[in-house]
């Protein structure tokens, strides 16, 4: 992207068939945006699984860690996480570095 801007895009391959900004069918959208790390998002479904995580913004982001938290239950991510002001240092915390270790969802 032009500047220094990165864009990532993480995702179950469900919303791949359908590719759409909407939330998927039932489910809902959690979005910051944050003026030192950029816009972040993460879609969870009707089942409360996250199905994508997007960022925008010119903070270089993990992509394979980002990716660990896609097909987790959102409650993993903790309770605050919809009043969160910033997902990336939300997420940043160290109460959930586990979620981001390869072996955590098995």
């Amino acid at each position: 992207l032009p500047g220094k801007c990165q864009f990532l895009f993480v995702a179950r391959p469900a919303r791949f068939e359908r590719p759409s900004w909407d939330a998927t069918p039932g489910g809902r959208a959690i979005e910051t945006r944050s003026d030192e790390r950029g816009y972040a998002r993460i879609d969870v479904d009707a089942d409360g699984i996250v199905s994508a995580f997007y960022y925008c913004g010119d903070v270089k982001v993990d992509s394979q860690r980002m990716g660990c938290i896609v097909g987790l239950p959102v409650s993993y991510l903790g309770e605050d996480l919809s009043s969160a002001a910033c997902l990336l240092t939300h997420l940043d915390r160290d109460a959930f570095s586990a979620v981001f270790h390869e072996g955590f969802a098995q």
